[in-house]
């Protein structure tokens, strides 16, 4: 028996784990360096798999970020 619940509890952890793991990478890749924006940026784009889901998460992205031009934001090196 098919129990939508527990597939959409499941799915959930997937993209939780997804999360996770992007922060971790990008912890491992750039250190503190990397500004929180982008650490965010892209643990949140990345935790959906391609398709509708990603797509939506990204529009509301850019929606909540429409105002806020880059050169306003924090930057920050890279730094090896």
């Amino acid at each position: 028996m098919y129990d939508a619940a527990a597939a959409a509890e499941q799915q959930r952890l997937v993209s939780v784990l997804r999360h996770a793991l992007v922060h971790a990478f990008v912890r491992s890749a750039g250190g503190r360096s990397v500004v929180g924006w982008l650490n965010e940026g892209l643990a949140e784009w990345l935790e959906e798999p391609a398709g509708a889901a990603r797509d939506a998460a990204v529009e509301r992205a850019r929606r909540g970020a429409a105002g806020a031009p880059l050169r306003n934001r924090p930057s920050a090196t890279m730094r090896s």
